[in-house]
């Protein structure tokens, strides 16, 4: 986690790097409607492409002027 962004050591605020974490993120779907996910890599397009299929909405915020930079 960037250590710049504020708030992200409150519960449902997950980091995608290992199938543990992405354990623990579907496990939140059931409790969530809404998810904000930081980055526009494949791997995260992938995982919110996953969050819509599932009937979350999602927000995708990337830093770069277009995803998949």
């Amino acid at each position: 986690m960037p250590p710049e962004i504020e708030g992200t050591e409150v519960e449902g605020v997950f980091a995608l790097r290992t199938l543990a974490d992405a354990r623990k993120m579907a496990a939140r779907v059931e409790k969530t409607e809404h998810a904000v996910m930081l980055g526009g890599g494949l791997f995260n397009l992938k995982a919110a492409f996953a969050l819509l299929e599932r009937g979350l909405k999602v927000t995708l915020v990337v830093f770069s002027p277009e995803v998949l930079s």
